[in-house]
Formats: C-alpha cells, sequence, structure tokens
C-alpha cells in the first residue's frame, strides 16, 4: 500500500490480523510496518546492484516521522554517491556479539510482534535483570552455567528469577532461528524453576456474600462496579474486561456471548478467539450499562476513553481489612473455578469457561471445599462397597 505518510495518517493504522506495511509517495522507499501487537517499524526499501534489499531504521514513535525521513535522505545519498550499502551505515549493522547487543536488536525485531503487557514485561526483565548479569558475554559463549548464575543469585525473588530466565530462554531461541547461534544450543531449557507455591486465597459462599456487602456500601463509579461484577461472574482477567468493546458483545445472539479475539487475550495465538457464554445475571448487567455515541468501550474510565482503572481502586477499597487481606482480582478467577467444582462441574468444563488450554491450569485455580470432599469420599466408598456385595458368593 502506497500514500503520503503523514502524522494523521500515522496516528489513524490500526493493527491487523497480519503485519502490513504503508510505503510513502514522497520519500520513495520509506515505509512504516504496523505488527498485530500495535508496535510499528519504520524501514527503508532499497535496491543494489539490481538486488532488492531493506533496512530497519527504528520504531516509531521513538523515531520520529521527520527523523525517519531525514535518515532515509542520508541513507539514499550515501547509496547513490558512494555506493555504499545502507545495511553497512545504519540498521542491521554488524552481527551482534554480545547479550547486550542481541538484547536491542530482540527487542527492536521480536518484541513489537508481542501483546502490549508482554512487552512491557520482556523489556523490564532485560534490562533490569538479563544485560546487567550476562550482557558482557559473548552470544555463541553464553553456557547453562551462566544462566544458572543469574537464575541462582535472584532466589530472593523466584516469580521474577523464572520470569526473566523464561525471557532469556526465549531470547536464546530467537537467535537460534537468526542463525546467531547453533540450533538446539539453548541453555535454559534444562534449567529447574523454582516451584511456586500454589495460592490458596478464593471466595466461598460467606466471602461472596461479604464483597456483594461492601459492593452495596462502597461509593465508586458504575462502570467500575459492574466491571467489577462482570469478573466476578463470569471469571474474566481483568485485562479482558478493562479492553471489553461493545462490538464484542452480542446479546441478541441465541446463546448470548462475548466475542473476544485471538490478540487480546492470554491463549489467543494457539486457541483463536475466546467466546465467553453468559448467564441470565450477567445478560441483564451488560443491559444495565449505558452506551455512549462514539465510545466503543463497554467500561471506561474518567475521560471517557481509556480504560476504567477505578476498578482497581474499588477493589482495593473492598479488600481493606484482614477478611480479605492478600487477595488480589485474580483471586475472583480462581473463586470461580473454585465455585463451579464444589457444584459438581469437572475441571475440563471450568478449563473451557475460563479459556485454559491445559488443563492443568485450571487445576491449580480449583480448590475443592473439605465439605465436597467429604462428599465424594462418601459417594466413592458407597461405589465400592456396592461392587463388593455384588460379587457372587464363593
Amino acid at each position: 500500500m502506497r500514500d503520503k505518510l503523514r502524522l494523521d495518517l500515522i496516528k489513524g493504522l490500526k493493527p491487523r490480523e497480519t503485519r502490513y506495511s504503508i510505503w510513502d509517495t514522497e520519500d520513495r522507499g520509506l515505509g512504516l510496518e504496523v505488527l498485530p501487537g500495535g508496535g510499528r517499524t519504520w524501514w527503508y526499501r532499497y535496491s543494489r546492484f539490481g538486488k532488492p534489499d531493506k533496512v530497519r531504521l527504528g520504531s516509531y514513535p521513538s523515531l520520529t516521522l521527520d527523523a525517519a525521513k531525514k535518515k532515509v535522505r542520508s541513507l539514499k545519498g550515501q547509496k547513490d554517491e558512494l555506493g555504499a550499502d545502507p545495511k553497512a551505515i545504519y540498521g542491521a549493522g554488524p552481527t551482534p556479539s554480545t547479550i547486550a547487543a542481541l538484547a536491542e536488536k530482540f527487542i527492536a525485531e521480536h518484541v513489537p510482534d508481542l501483546k502490549a503487557t508482554t512487552q512491557s514485561m520482556y523489556k523490564q526483565a532485560i534490562r533490569h535483570d538479563i544485560v546487567p548479569a550476562l550482557g558482557h558475554i559473548l552470544v555463541t559463549r553464553l553456557q547453562e552455567s551462566d544462566c544458572k548464575g543469574m537464575h541462582r543469585d535472584m532466589r530472593d525473588r523466584p516469580t521474577v528469577a523464572n520470569g526473566a530466565l523464561g525471557v532469556l530462554s526465549s531470547m536464546m531461541s530467537w537467535a537460534e532461528g537468526e542463525g546467531l547461534r547453533p540450533k538446539r544450543s539453548n541453555p535454559c531449557v534444562d534449567i529447574e524453576r523454582y516451584p511456586k507455591p500454589p495460592k490458596q486465597n478464593y471466595l466461598n459462599t460467606e466471602g461472596y456474600q461479604k464483597v456483594d456487602v461492601k459492593l452495596a456500601a462502597i461509593k465508586a463509579s458504575p462502570y467500575a462496579i459492574k466491571g467489577l461484577m462482570l469478573i466476578l461472574q463470569t471469571g474474566m482477567r481483568k485485562s479482558e474486561v478493562l479492553d471489553l468493546l461493545w462490538d464484542w458483545v452480542d446479546l441478541e445472539n441465541e446463546k448470548p456471548q462475548i466475542k473476544i479475539p485471538y490478540e487480546y487475550h492470554k491463549t489467543g495465538k494457539t486457541a483463536g478467539p475466546k467466546i465467553i457464554y453468559l448467564a441470565p445475571d450477567s445478560i441483564e448487567l451488560l443491559k444495565s450499562v449505558r452506551k455512549w455515541d462514539g465510545i466503543p468501550r463497554v467500561f471506561f474510565g474518567a475521560n471517557k476513553r481509556g480504560r476504567c482503572w477505578s476498578i482497581d481502586r474499588l477493589w482495593r477499597a473492598i479488600r481493606a481489612g484482614e477478611e480479605f487481606k492478600g487477595f488480589t482480582i485474580h483471586d475472583l478467577r480462581h473463586s470461580f473455578a473454585s465455585m463451579g467444582i464444589n457444584n459438581g462441574m469437572s475441571l475440563e468444563e471450568i478449563g473451557k469457561l475460563l479459556g485454559h488450554s491445559d488443563i492443568s491450569t485450571t487445576q491449580r485455580y480449583a480448590h475443592i471445599a473439605p465439605e465436597r470432599n467429604n462428599d465424594l469420599a462418601q459417594k466413592a466408598g458407597g461405589f465400592i462397597s456396592k461392587a463388593m456385595k455384588s460379587a457372587p458368593n464363593p
């Protein structure tokens, strides 16, 4: 696609399911690539000795439109007048030799394809943990002992340590794909992660009643209250509720539902769009939310445009005091799973409702109440007794 690149055009570009590019009609060769995750990358496309090639200039908005145009004009001048290869001047440059150099290449070329929250987590781990510990080591010389050392030095932060090791492993796999390390040489794959203690925070029937009482007593935005109620009723992730658009809500369907596009939920790349079927209470809740012309978001913030972050403030007010100490909004998702299990639903059924691709994930969330354990034991024991009594006499 070709057009004159202008700020208003650039700001209006929306991500699609696949990456696409707009090529400038004014400065020929300058293009802006829009990635599915929302990232935008400048490219200079050129021909040298009759062979087409291109070089990455940087990311927008870090590299502005004016700056990108200046770079293209400079590169074009040096190529035409001096015969220089733009890749040797700027962009790809030499193959990264150290982990620090690889990290910058990884952030520039791979991370923009990821979801916004994942991008933030990757950059945090790379710049605060991986590069300070391993940045001086040559990419081809990184060994399992180096990675273990970084992981061990972070043992006082086991969750962060496991996350950093996962990001480093992703970097190494990407480096293999780019030809920067031998295939199947990832030094992180056999390192044992720190065990993750199981979470025990979940609401029982009494807990749900206490939340309901607190909700009725707290003054808050109606969008925050209804957004939190939707999390309670459906087990949706907070991010899914904050991002929820009216276009995804279909209350006229024979089976009323929310259909979340794959790029807006955690397991989208493997599972595709996520469908959340709605119970009568959730249907009525969504019908009660006021729609505003020109505002696509269901639950919006104070400026009627951004996310409804007051949901976080509302939950902090609810969990004040000892009864909900340590509870997070994500624990409401655990609670949804536990209530389903304790009311006779199977792990597989709960997993489908929550959008889990692996039943072991559901198993972590589902806490079976002692009384339900007792019922199951009595039921199983009864089956066995019945089977034994029905055996023929010798």
